[in-house]
């Protein structure tokens, strides 16, 4: 009990509360201005009388200690579900993909033997057309069939590079070497394929870049990028070869006007085969193998690859080292 101002006056079943700790409550309560709330591990309830203020302790340390261990088993039961859950999640995605893993496996074991058993025909009926040549002469069905082999021995190559890079097999000297001499080799026989599709082709190499990796598989890259940019660039259009210092990086990129790619397509363009239905509509030749190539070495030399697209004026691939 409380006088009006506040003093201590009496108390009942105060086994557990001293004078001196139910006065300092008091006072704590009187300044809070609220009927009902807990302070520390009591409850209170306040309610005003003629002579004064009748205020309720009720010790609920009882109470809090059994909310306290309830919390802890939660947490606990919940941790445990939780690893539970995720080590199940883990091993029933594991076994649902296997299936999908071996049929992939089997279809890369399968393009690697089919192109290995294709070179041996191949290399066969293009050494046959030009003994039937030399004997014959000139033949426009020969020509055509030198011209499939060639078109064959391409995309077989291409397959036979893409499944070696997928399979590590694929001989990787890495050393230090220039970088800008390597492009700017690459680069140049491009300039007569520009010249005679009248297109403008620029070389902008900042001299004495070094790097460390594969020299062969990089020219390979870069001739990829380009090749490209030629095939797809308008007519009339530009092509632009860059490689740049930028900071402690190498940014290596190849620009083209044209048509670019649609949005939707920009993630697919490295995709083996995927080429878009405008460019089938076109005579570029190819079979859509040579950005999946490029991207695999990238990624073996653990670069990163970005794509800048405006759909019906340009495309630029950088390349950041």
């Amino acid at each position: 009990m409380a006088d009006k101002n506040g003093k201590f006056k009496a108390t009942l079943n105060n086994d557990d509360l001293s004078d001196e700790t139910a006065q300092s409550y008091i006072t704590a309560i009187m300044e809070k201005n609220v009927d009902t709330a807990m302070l520390n591990s009591f409850q209170f309830f306040r309610t005003s009388k003629k002579n004064g203020t009748l205020i309720v302790f009720t010790d609920k340390s009882g109470e809090l200690d059994v909310l306290k261990q309830l919390k802890k088993i939660t947490i606990i039961i919940g941790l445990i579900s939780t690893i539970i859950l995720a080590a199940a999640a883990y091993f029933l995605s594991k076994k649902s993909i296997e299936p999908i893993k071996i049929a992939f496996n089997r279809q890369k074991q399968f393009v690697s033997d089919a192109s290995h058993e294709l070179k041996t025909p191949l290399t066969v009926i293009s050494a046959n057309a030009d003994v039937l040549e030399g004997e014959i002469g000139e033949n426009k069905w020969l020509s055509y069939i030198k011209s499939q082999t060639e078109r064959m021995n391409v995309l077989v190559n291409d397959l036979l590079s893409l499944t070696r890079l997928e399979n590590n097999s694929s001989k990787f000297m890495v050393a230090e070497f220039d970088l800008s001499k390597a492009i700017e080799n690459t680069a140049l026989p491009f300039e007569c394929q520009a010249f005679e599709q009248n297109k403008k082709f620029i070389i902008d190499v900042d001299k004495g870049i070094k790097i460390s990796g594969s020299e062969q598989h990089l020219k390979q890259m870069a001739a990829i990028f380009i090749d490209n940019a030629l095939k797809y660039s308008n007519d009339g259009g530009t092509v632009k070869v860059m490689l740049k210092r930028q900071g402690d990086k190498k940014i290596f990129s190849v620009y083209n006007t044209g048509q670019g790619v649609k949005d939707e397509d920009k993630d697919k363009i490295f995709e083996r085969f995927y080429r878009s239905d405008e460019s089938r509509n076109r005579s570029t030749g190819g079979y859509g193998l040579g950005l999946a190539i490029a991207k695999s070495i990238i990624e073996k030399h653990k670069f990163k690859i970005n794509v800048l697209n405006q759909q019906g004026k340009s495309i630029c691939f950088v390349v950041t080292m």
